[in-house]
């Protein structure tokens, strides 16, 4: 899954990038 670039990261949307990687 990948996220939109945030300022202000929220606890789900750390957790989401560390368990998530964006391919291309």
């Amino acid at each position: 899954i990948c996220t939109e670039k945030k300022t202000i990261l929220s606890v789900e949307d750390i957790l989401a990038l560390i368990g998530n990687k964006c391919d291309g």
